[in-house]
């Protein structure tokens, strides 16, 4: 696969082997960039490689790769420095963030409107056009992006990110019916609670409930263009990929992967570690641990415990 790479600052090979906790095999070097395909194409690459589909291509040496146990020796033979884990992508995206990828500087933008009841943590980033207005919370270390319109009543754990035109604590799609069919919208008083190290897509619209909150615990991954309805509640570490439409009151387990697409009716509930499949239609509740797919979906097989 060609390689892509980015620009990185140096770092010694024996210094990834501490970070990671387990020891370099292999001589040392200088890490200058992240590979993004494996095999890399330059010396003092940092790569990672989870299986091999037949001859290893040598190491443009010097470079080093982060990789399972029992593709250690094969990759050493072809001319790799190895440091062995049992997460070798999650280790490599850790040292980008923490160690290696130099970061921007934190600032809100002047063109970014700040309401007089909006308390700021320390070292947040807010970006142009974004709207903060209401009783909103935003903790210690946050990135706000472009165009983001945060309202009414909104609590934002430290270190969690929301990316460009997202739509967070608006009053939910929620009507009440009269005579000949005419709807006036039903009020809100429930707020939007996103834990810590959260990360919220481009254009994802999250709504608060309209007594009960909707909760996104930690560690939540929402992918773009996602719709949460209001009074949802996600589990901690729970994936919910681009263009998932989860309605109201509906509750998601720890430990989930929501796939692309997938559509849920009201109400319904989702065991732990649970994968429901791309283009799902959930229409009835889930146990824990198992794998569902089509529409409506069905449980079509069990699932181990998730990496």
């Amino acid at each position: 696969s060609r390689s892509m790479n980015a620009v990185v600052r140096p770092i010694d090979f024996t210094d990834v082997a501490d970070y990671v906790g387990t020891p370099l095999l292999g001589p040392s070097g200088t890490v200058h960039t992240i590979s993004t395909h494996f095999p890399p194409s330059s010396p003092g690459s940092l790569s990672f490689c989870t299986q091999i589909s037949g001859p290893v291509v040598n190491a443009p040496a010097p470079a080093l790769v982060i990789t399972l146990p029992d593709l250690s020796s094969t990759l050493r033979d072809a001319g790799y420095s190895v440091v062995v884990s049992d997460h070798p992508k999650y280790e490599v995206a850790r040292l980008a963030q923490n160690q290696l990828c130099s970061r921007p500087s934190r600032k809100i933008h002047p063109k970014a409107h700040i309401g007089p009841d909006v308390k700021i943590g320390q070292n947040v980033s807010i970006g142009p056009g974004s709207v903060l207005d209401g009783l909103i919370q935003i903790e210690d270390n946050c990135v706000i992006g472009a165009n983001v319109c945060i309202m009414h009543n909104v609590i934002i754990g430290s270190g969690s990110t929301i990316l460009n035109g997202g739509v967070i604590g608006e009053t939910p799609y929620s009507f009440g019916f009269g005579p000949k069919n005419h709807s006036i919208r039903f009020p809100a008083t429930g707020r939007v609670i996103i834990g810590r190290n959260v990360e919220i897509g481009n254009n994802v619209v999250i709504s608060r409930g309209v007594s009960d909150d909707t909760v996104l615990s930690d560690d939540c991954r929402v992918n773009d263009l996602a719709h949460i309805g209001n009074t949802v509640f996600v589990g901690k570490r729970s994936l919910i990929m681009a263009n998932c439409d989860i309605s109201a009151r509906v509750a998601i387990g720890e430990e989930c992967w929501i796939g692309q697409s997938a559509v849920f009716i009201q109400a319904i509930r989702i065991g732990n570690n649970v994968q429901i499949g791309a283009a799902a239609v959930v229409t009835r509740d889930i146990p824990d641990n198992v794998v569902a797919f089509g529409s409506p979906a069905k449980i079509q097989g069990y699932r181990g415990k998730s990496e």
